[in-house]
């Protein structure tokens, strides 16, 4: 993604940042060209072994005018496209998937891996309790609602 940063950079910053107390919220992209299964299980090892404050997933979604979509047009990977006339989100095609379905999914089943561990259920309990934080208490029901859900766009 040319993020220019590596895993090893990543991990060690989040983890001076919640050594000295600081929430470090976190966001992965499900979808990006080039992911496997293997990758996603990387990612999803990445993040149980960092334990940010929150892990938000989301599917990536190709815009006009950035190198991904670009791309996914030349390689014919780009599934609908933007129009006025379709409700339908862009989305790239990947060698395992059928539809943009499959990573909803992929993308739901990481979210489950990860908030319903024991971890999250201090984190959040932490954060909405000790600090009364009511926004972070209906963050931690929206993302366990997503995280229950199997399908879905």
């Amino acid at each position: 993604m040319n993020k220019r940063i590596t895993v090893e950079q990543l991990s060690r910053a989040a983890g001076l940042l919640m050594d000295e107390g600081i929430n470090c919220h976190t966001n992965w992209i499900i979808g990006y060209p080039g992911e496997t299964p293997q990758t996603l299980s990387q990612t999803l090892e990445l993040v149980r072994r960092m334990k940010p404050t929150t892990a938000g997933f989301t599917v990536l979604t190709p815009y006009p005018g950035t190198q991904v979509y670009e791309q996914a047009r030349r390689d014919g990977t780009l599934v609908a496209d933007w129009s006025a006339d379709s409700s339908a989100t862009p989305w790239i095609r990947l060698p395992w998937t059928n539809s943009r379905r499959d990573l909803v999914a992929a993308k739901n089943a990481m979210m489950r891996r990860i908030y319903l561990r024991p971890h999250y259920a201090r984190e959040y309990a932490r954060c909405i309790v000790g600090g009364a934080n009511w926004t972070m208490a209906r963050y931690a029901a929206q993302e366990l609602g997503r995280a229950l859900r199997w399908k879905g766009v």
